[in-house]
Protein backbone atom coordinates (compact mmCIF):
# COMPACT_ATOMS: atom_id res chain seq x y z
CA UNK A 1 0.00 0.00 0.00
CA UNK A 2 1.21 3.64 -1.02
CA UNK A 3 0.37 6.18 1.40
CA UNK A 4 -0.80 9.64 -0.35
CA UNK A 5 1.60 12.36 -0.68
CA UNK A 6 -0.21 15.01 -0.38
CA UNK A 7 -1.93 14.10 2.58
CA UNK A 8 -1.38 15.99 5.53
CA UNK A 9 0.88 14.20 8.85
CA UNK A 10 -1.90 12.80 11.03
CA UNK A 11 -3.32 15.12 13.61
CA UNK A 12 -2.49 14.02 17.58
CA UNK A 13 -4.82 13.11 19.66
CA UNK A 14 -4.39 13.94 23.55
CA UNK A 15 -6.79 13.30 26.41
CA UNK A 16 -7.58 16.38 28.54
CA UNK A 17 -8.50 16.44 32.09
CA UNK A 18 -8.99 13.07 33.51
CA UNK A 19 -8.86 11.65 30.29
CA UNK A 20 -5.91 9.90 28.92
CA UNK A 21 -4.12 10.40 25.41
CA UNK A 22 -5.26 6.65 24.69
CA UNK A 23 -8.61 6.75 25.82
CA UNK A 24 -8.82 10.25 23.82
CA UNK A 25 -8.29 8.26 20.74
CA UNK A 26 -10.56 5.56 21.53
CA UNK A 27 -13.51 8.65 22.17
CA UNK A 28 -12.32 10.63 18.88
CA UNK A 29 -12.35 6.84 16.83
CA UNK A 30 -15.82 6.49 18.16
CA UNK A 31 -16.71 10.43 17.32
CA UNK A 32 -15.71 10.21 13.76
CA UNK A 33 -17.84 6.69 13.38
CA UNK A 34 -20.54 7.63 14.69
CA UNK A 35 -20.22 10.58 12.07
CA UNK A 36 -19.61 8.40 9.55
CA UNK A 37 -22.25 6.30 9.47
CA UNK A 38 -25.39 9.04 10.84
CA UNK A 39 -23.99 12.14 9.36
CA UNK A 40 -23.73 15.58 11.34
CA UNK A 41 -26.09 14.63 14.49
CA UNK A 42 -27.43 17.63 17.23
CA UNK A 43 -25.44 17.32 20.59
CA UNK A 44 -27.90 15.37 22.28
CA UNK A 45 -28.19 12.51 19.74
CA UNK A 46 -24.49 11.98 19.68
CA UNK A 47 -24.22 11.64 22.79
CA UNK A 48 -27.24 9.27 23.23
CA UNK A 49 -25.48 7.78 20.48
CA UNK A 50 -21.75 7.48 22.40
CA UNK A 51 -23.88 5.72 25.62
CA UNK A 52 -25.41 3.30 23.04
CA UNK A 53 -22.27 2.22 21.42
CA UNK A 54 -19.96 2.05 25.30
CA UNK A 55 -23.15 0.36 26.84
CA UNK A 56 -21.97 -3.20 25.78
CA UNK A 57 -18.99 -4.96 28.20
CA UNK A 58 -17.05 -5.68 25.03
CA UNK A 59 -17.13 -1.70 24.05
CA UNK A 60 -13.49 -0.23 23.96
CA UNK A 61 -15.39 2.95 25.94
CA UNK A 62 -17.05 0.52 28.38
CA UNK A 63 -14.81 1.61 31.18
CA UNK A 64 -15.38 5.38 30.58
CA UNK A 65 -18.61 5.45 31.55
CA UNK A 66 -20.07 4.74 35.02
CA UNK A 67 -23.08 1.90 34.90
CA UNK A 68 -23.67 1.49 38.50
CA UNK A 69 -27.22 2.45 38.77
CA UNK A 70 -26.67 4.16 42.19
CA UNK A 71 -23.20 5.91 41.51
CA UNK A 72 -24.70 7.21 38.01
CA UNK A 73 -27.82 8.04 39.57
CA UNK A 74 -25.67 10.48 41.83
CA UNK A 75 -23.68 11.50 39.23
CA UNK A 76 -26.81 12.67 37.28
CA UNK A 77 -28.41 14.50 40.27
CA UNK A 78 -25.51 16.53 40.54
CA UNK A 79 -25.13 17.44 36.74
CA UNK A 80 -29.27 17.79 36.81
CA UNK A 81 -28.34 20.32 40.00
CA UNK A 82 -25.49 21.96 38.17
CA UNK A 83 -27.57 23.04 35.20
CA UNK A 84 -31.07 23.87 37.21
CA UNK A 85 -28.42 26.73 38.86
CA UNK A 86 -26.93 27.61 35.19
CA UNK A 87 -30.47 28.19 34.32
CA UNK A 88 -31.42 30.76 36.76
CA UNK A 89 -31.30 34.11 35.23
CA UNK A 90 -32.14 37.44 36.25
CA UNK A 91 -32.47 40.82 34.56
CA UNK A 92 -30.99 43.81 36.25
CA UNK A 93 -33.28 46.43 37.42
CA UNK A 94 -30.41 48.74 36.52
CA UNK A 95 -30.29 47.79 33.00
CA UNK A 96 -34.03 46.34 32.42
CA UNK A 97 -33.08 46.18 28.82
CA UNK A 98 -29.82 44.32 28.64
CA UNK A 99 -30.28 40.51 27.83
CA UNK A 100 -30.82 38.24 31.32
CA UNK A 101 -27.61 36.98 32.18
CA UNK A 102 -27.18 33.74 34.56
CA UNK A 103 -28.13 34.97 38.30
CA UNK A 104 -25.60 32.91 40.27
CA UNK A 105 -21.70 32.75 39.21
CA UNK A 106 -19.15 30.58 40.49
CA UNK A 107 -16.42 32.67 42.82
CA UNK A 108 -14.09 32.06 45.80
CA UNK A 109 -14.37 32.70 48.70
CA UNK A 110 -12.97 32.34 52.39
CA UNK A 111 -11.27 29.91 50.10
CA UNK A 112 -14.14 28.25 48.67
CA UNK A 113 -15.11 27.92 45.12
CA UNK A 114 -19.16 27.75 44.75
CA UNK A 115 -22.14 29.70 43.83
CA UNK A 116 -22.79 33.19 44.63
CA UNK A 117 -25.62 35.61 43.55
CA UNK A 118 -24.37 38.00 40.83
CA UNK A 119 -25.73 40.88 42.72
CA UNK A 120 -23.91 39.72 45.83
CA UNK A 121 -20.85 39.15 44.04
CA UNK A 122 -20.98 42.01 42.08
CA UNK A 123 -21.02 44.37 45.50
CA UNK A 124 -18.11 42.12 47.08
CA UNK A 125 -15.01 44.26 46.05
CA UNK A 126 -13.11 40.75 46.49
CA UNK A 127 -15.17 38.60 45.07
CA UNK A 128 -16.13 41.31 42.38
CA UNK A 129 -12.15 41.38 41.62
CA UNK A 130 -12.45 37.29 41.87
CA UNK A 131 -14.98 37.35 38.99
CA UNK A 132 -12.93 39.54 36.85
CA UNK A 133 -9.64 37.78 37.11
CA UNK A 134 -11.79 34.60 36.41
CA UNK A 135 -12.82 35.92 33.25
CA UNK A 136 -9.07 37.21 32.26
CA UNK A 137 -8.63 33.47 32.94
CA UNK A 138 -11.22 32.53 30.28
CA UNK A 139 -9.55 34.67 27.53
CA UNK A 140 -6.39 33.61 28.51
CA UNK A 141 -8.03 29.70 27.77
CA UNK A 142 -9.31 31.02 24.99
CA UNK A 143 -6.10 32.28 23.97
CA UNK A 144 -4.50 28.94 23.77
CA UNK A 145 -7.30 27.48 22.39
CA UNK A 146 -8.36 29.34 19.47
CA UNK A 147 -5.24 31.52 18.88
CA UNK A 148 -3.63 29.60 16.51
CA UNK A 149 -6.26 30.18 13.54
CA UNK A 150 -5.68 32.51 11.17
CA UNK A 151 -8.99 33.65 10.82
CA UNK A 152 -9.43 34.42 14.19
CA UNK A 153 -5.89 36.48 14.43
CA UNK A 154 -7.72 39.97 14.07
CA UNK A 155 -10.03 39.13 16.38
CA UNK A 156 -6.90 38.71 19.24
CA UNK A 157 -4.94 41.34 18.18
CA UNK A 158 -8.12 43.82 18.80
CA UNK A 159 -8.76 41.94 22.07
CA UNK A 160 -4.49 42.38 22.72
CA UNK A 161 -5.22 45.82 22.52
CA UNK A 162 -7.78 46.16 24.92
CA UNK A 163 -6.64 43.47 27.89
CA UNK A 164 -3.07 42.40 26.60
CA UNK A 165 -2.19 38.72 26.79
CA UNK A 166 -0.13 37.14 29.69
CA UNK A 167 1.10 34.78 26.77
CA UNK A 168 5.32 35.60 26.47
CA UNK A 169 5.49 37.34 22.84
CA UNK A 170 6.76 35.06 19.61
CA UNK A 171 10.15 36.35 18.94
Amino acid sequence: MVAATNMPAADTILGGPGLSNKDACLVDAMLRSIRGDRGQLKTEDLLREMIARSRPKSAPTHHLFEWDLAKGHTLYLLERARRLVMAVHVVFIEAPKAPPTRNFTVVVTNGNRGYAPMREVMSNREQAQALLEEALADLERLRRRYGHLKDLNSVFRALDRIVPSKRPKKK
